[in-house]
């Protein structure tokens, strides 16, 4: 099984990430989501594109199938 994303900030879609980690819990206000990006993705045009308050959404699955939304915020 190979795990699958989409993952949408602002006006881009990604495919693939290095890693994903989401952190839900009943102590804080809100949930949290850390994605770390290839290199490829590395550059300051990027960067300057991504800006605080673009719509965060994480969608996982395996395969392809599956697909479901774990993740929906704001970049911080």
């Amino acid at each position: 099984m190979v795990l699958t994303c989409e993952i949408s900030i602002g006006k881009f879609l990604f495919r693939n990430v290095n890693s994903v980690h989401i952190e839900h819990s009943r102590k804080k206000v809100g949930d949290t989501c850390v994605i770390t990006m290839p290199r490829k993705y590395e550059s300051k045009s990027l960067a300057k594109e991504i800006k605080e308050g673009d719509k965060v959404s994480v969608i996982l699955g395996y395969d392809g199938r599956d697909m479901k939304t774990e993740f929906t915020g704001f970049v911080n």
